[in-house]
């Protein structure tokens, strides 16, 4: 290995000060690392989004488990630029599968969550062991050494945060009227399509992200592991003394051998007798000469028997786990912060559709207000929303049916339904007080209300009149006739 070529400084450096290292490298080749990544995972994601289409929720898992396979190019990459041979993305691509395939099966099988993943990965790009060797290699440089797995923490830490931060900063952006129909349990439905594709996709981005820096902080792990076990700054330094010393070894070496040839050994005796003499003189010095006592305030263990002394308490590991706790409850605050502000915006905001109880004065004639006051609701809700459908008057038809829902909510099981409530707190409300089918209903109803309402996206006729069948099954019987 040419260590005189290294791009970088070889020293002693502790966990923290290898892993800045890393980050300083991916910075300075974040582009080339970026592209190099997306050009090993590109084709697996676009394979896992046409298998997982339907289940739009698993693809930003699938794409993950596969990241063993998109890291090796780049370990690959660096290794040649840190000795300044910069190759280009098609001479990388070109030595994909030769370096991506060496302990593939492992690395996504039984190893695929090992947190030493970055740490280990150099070892199996550049050192090409096999079985054994590997798993020796892999101890040794384990040993006391836990710098991989804090890396992996604070890596899945940083990338959940940003995609959290990614789609709540993408939700924030959608207008307020498309929100209220939405609630927390949303996020996490199968059926919810737009959020799983958001939350998909931004997974991602962000995974693309965060991969140079983690697989450069691994790679600058090993070098300070291999410099610690190699003394390869011990090395590096000695060659560097012996090629500055180069040009005028051979007058040293003549002067060495004129001087070891004219000194008598006579002499020598001589001298070795006088530096004892001066030695002891100096020693009998009061100055050096002296003892003294003094008292000072130790922790003193009582370990065994024999009265050893224990060696150096080693606190950097607990300083490190008190720092990311740290980080972590910063992180949480922020979080929690951000959550606050949306449910303060959401209750704040201009309300999108204003319900009052209503009026249930006549037994077969149920009201409730509109956008434009108190208005009658028609005898027959079914075969009115049929008309509407006919006269392809698509949003009337939703608006009568999400109005009769309500009013019939209201009037026959009594549910309290304010002046400025939305139609997101309706839906709260239903959930809460009415069985699950019918909630599951009444969303859906809720959805298409407020795609047309405020976003102007009709639904077909076909959706309106499975909606119509649902609200027929639930509330046909109160008041209207099918």
């Amino acid at each position: 290995m040419q260590l005189d070529r290294l791009d970088a400084v070889l020293r002693p450096r502790n966990t923290w000060e290898a892993i800045d290292l890393g980050i300083q490298m991916a910075r300075r080749h974040f582009l080339r690392l970026w592209v190099l990544w997306w050009l090993s995972a590109l084709p697996v994601a676009m394979v896992v989004i046409l298998l997982l289409q339907e289940y739009p929720s698993f693809i930003g898992t699938a794409v993950w488990w596969f990241k063993p396979a998109f890291e090796p190019l780049l370990v690959f990459w660096l290794s040649r630029a840190l000795f300044g041979d910069h190759l280009s993305i098609r001479e990388t691509a070109r030595q994909w599968w030769q370096v991506s395939r060496r302990r593939l099966l492992p690395n996504l099988l039984w190893r695929r969550l090992s947190p030493n993943r970055s740490f280990f990965m150099p070892i199996t790009v550049l050192e090409k062991p096999d079985r054994t060797s590997w798993s020796k290699r892999a101890k040794l440089f384990k040993r006391d050494h836990s710098g991989g797995f804090w890396l992996t923490v604070v890596g899945i830490h940083f990338e959940t945060i940003l995609m959290i931060g990614l789609v709540i900063g993408i939700v924030m952006l959608i207008p307020h009227e498309l929100l209220p129909a939405w609630d927390l349990t949303d996020w996490f439905a199968d059926n919810n399509a737009i959020v799983n594709w958001v939350t998909a996709l931004s997974a991602l981005l962000v995974m693309s992200l965060i991969a140079p820096f983690y697989v450069a902080g691994g790679f600058a792990l090993y070098l300070s592991r291999r410099t610690d076990l190699e003394a390869w700054d011990i090395e590096l330094n000695f060659r560097r003394f012996v090629q500055k010393l180069q040009p005028a070894l051979p007058v040293l070496l003549l002067s060495l051998i004129a001087f070891v040839g004219v000194t008598p050994e006579a002499d020598a005796a001589d001298d070795r007798m006088r530096s004892a003499e001066v030695i002891e003189a100096v020693l009998k010095d009061p100055v050096f000469g002296k003892t003294e006592e003094r008292k000072v305030w130790a922790l003193d263990f009582d370990l065994d028997a024999d009265d050893e002394k224990p060696s150096d308490i080693n606190l950097e590991p607990l300083a490190d786990l008190l720092s990311v706790l740290l980080w972590l409850a910063v992180a949480g605050v922020v979080a929690w912060l951000i959550v606050q502000a949306i449910r303060y915006n959401q209750r704040h905001a201009q309300p999108g559709l204003h319900l009052r109880p209503p009026d249930t004065a006549h037994a077969n004639e149920v009201t409730a207000l509109g956008t434009n006051g108190q208005e009658a609701l028609p005898r027959d809700v079914p075969g009115t929303v049929r008309d509407y459908l006919r006269q392809n008057r698509v949003r009337a038809a939703v608006a009568l049916l999400y109005r009769a829902s309500l009013a019939v909510l209201a009037s026959r099981y009594g549910l309290e339904l304010g002046e400025s409530a939305t139609e997101g707190e309706c839906l709260r409300r239903v959930r809460k007080d009415r069985p699950d089918d019918e909630s599951k209903d009444f969303a859906e109803l809720t959805r298409e209300w407020v795609r047309v309402a405020y976003a102007d996206l009709p639904p077909g006729e076909a959706r309106v009149m499975a909606l119509l069948d649902a609200w027929i099954r639930h509330y046909a019987d109160a008041g209207a006739q099918s």
